[in-house]
């Protein structure tokens, strides 16, 4: 809750409480006065400083209505304007503690301070790839347009505007809206969130030449469920491009004003495993063609001099979260990238490809570890397994393709490959959604675990792994005594799955 939200609420509950109780009196009176005067002053400095959000809408009527009895009372004290002021005092009681409660639900949230030494800025670049054209635009020709936010090092003296989470304001969240079938004013609040990045400052030269990583989104969501993610790996030291895939997120807003919106076939992308390589494809040379990009603006190519000579493009690592790993994992077969990390994914377009001999990591939480347990345990447990297939066709096809899967996983482990999975935590907790609202356990698509711990998880995690293998430094040797949520589970994995191998 806002500072200037919080007064308003406590001094209209000042107001309710004394109209409520005590008799008229000189003291009553004063009260009334400051209760009064700090309500109107909290309300106009609140509306016209913060910005107003629907998850108070009901606070504000509850203000003009205690304002008027407030009046309505002082003018002439009778007993039928004070039965008038209680009646208003116990009607806005529910509205206040609605909106209270509202408030602290779905907050303005503030995001942690950042964990490494460096200031990060960041930029939004709009690239096209003339070399392909994109299946899913609807109009035969269309050349493949993606939005890309960079963040990296800043130079010490950053300043100036921070870069607000949701950059497109009302037009971007109107789309999210849209797609999520909700009013617009639900999301509304969302622009009044700041991230921790300072919008195009120069990037900071004095340790120049740093590891360059591409982050992906999940299915169907968007690259402003990383922003947390993407900064903590900035101020550590690394350049991070994260892609918004477009017509398979949220909504792509470019800088013209246009909005792609959300075009995968969702049934089919369910059904049909040669329709995810398909999406998964698109997905993966998203990737190559960023890092082909960001290598042209570090050799001083295109528009943008920002980059020129910061990054180090032969320490490259990709990672993504759900479909979004799975794509990063199947892009990872190129040469140039040198590391991987799948947060909570499966793998698409696996089969026929050999498993690289390259560090790779899958992060996931308990309950997909113990769901591919019950894969491998199939043959001889006799159980079924929910959701898998609409059809007994179906269901032994996706049964197949997940012991594919989990045989690919087996080579990847007895590779260079880690498995690390959380207990606590849920298949969205790998984003920044938990800070959304409190309320997310009660949904299944975050864990018990708290918003800042699960962040903070991720982010030592992530980062460890990539300073390992992408800037030759020691392992963190008390990351799993820091977080006893996680547990080192590649044994396990290699011992249940053999007998696929």
């Amino acid at each position: 809750m806002r500072l200037w939200e919080g007064v308003l609420l406590a001094s209209s509950l000042a107001l309710v409480i004394l109209l409520l109780i005590g008799r008229p009196s000189n003291t009553k009176r004063i009260m009334m006065w400051i209760a009064a005067g700090l309500n109107v002053g909290a309300l106009v400095i609140h509306l016209t400083m913060e910005g107003y959000r629907f998850q108070l809408f009901a606070s504000y009527l509850a203000a003009v209505l205690l304002l008027t009895a407030w009046g309505a009372s002082r003018n002439r004290d009778t007993k039928g304007k004070r039965v008038f002021a209680k009646t208003i005092a116990i009607c806005s009681l529910p509205l206040l503690l609605l909106s209270g409660a509202a408030a602290q639900l779905i907050p303005v949230f503030k995001l942690p301070a950042l964990p490494g030494p460096h200031a990060v800025g960041t930029e939004i670049i709009h690239a096209v790839d003339a070399s392909r054209e994109d299946l899913l635009a609807g109009k035969p020709g269309t050349k493949r347009e993606l939005v890309i936010q960079v963040w990296y090092p800043a130079d010490k003296t950053a300043q100036g505007k921070r870069m607000p989470l949701i950059p497109g304001g009302r037009s971007q969240l109107a789309a999210f809206a849209d797609r999520m079938n909700l009013p617009e004013v639900t999301l509304d609040y969302l622009k009044y969130v700041k991230s921790r990045s300072y919008e195009g400052a120069a990037v900071d030269r004095e340790d120049a030449g740093y590891p360059l990583l591409i982050l992906n989104h999940g299915y169907g969501t968007t690259r402003l469920l990383h922003v947390e993610q993407a900064e903590s790996l900035a101020s550590r030291g690394y350049v991070v491009a994260s892609i918004d895939h477009t017509y398979g997120n949220m909504a792509t807003l470019f800088p013209d004003g246009r909005v792609a919106d959300y075009r995968i076939d969702s049934e089919r992308f369910d059904e049909s495993a040669e329709y995810r390589d398909q999406i998964g494809t698109a997905w993966a040379n998203d990737i190559l063609f960023t890092l082909a990009y960001m290598e042209q603006l570090n050799a001083g190519e295109g528009p943008n001099r920002n980059f020129e000579g910061v990054i180090d493009t032969t320490r490259v690592g990709v990672f993504g979260h759900s479909f979004g790993g799975a794509s990063s994992y199947l892009a990872s077969a190129d040469d140039r990238i040198k590391a991987t990390i799948d947060m909570d994914g499966t793998l698409v377009g696996f089969q026929g490809m050999e498993a690289p001999n390259k560090p790779f990591m899958w992060l996931s939480t308990a309950s997909t570890f113990e769901m591919y347990k019950k894969v491998l345990r199939l043959e001889n447990s006799g159980a079924k397994l929910d959701g898998f297939g609409s059809t007994p066709e179906k269901y032994e096809a996706m049964v197949k393709l997940a012991k594919a899967e989990l045989s690919h996983i087996h080579q990847l482990m007895e590779r260079k490959g880690e498995m690390l999975i959380a207990d606590g935590m849920e298949h969205y907790n790998f984003t920044d959604a938990p800070r959304l609202s409190p309320l997310l356990p009660r949904t299944g698509m975050t864990g018990g675990m708290k918003a800042d711990r699960s962040a903070r998880l991720v982010d030592d995690v992530v980062a460890d792994f990539f300073d390992r293998h992408l800037k030759g430094e020691p392992a963190d040797a008390k990351l799993l005594q820091t977080y006893p949520e996680l547990r080192n589970v590649k044994s396990e994995f290699l011992s249940e799955s053999r007998a696929l191998d």
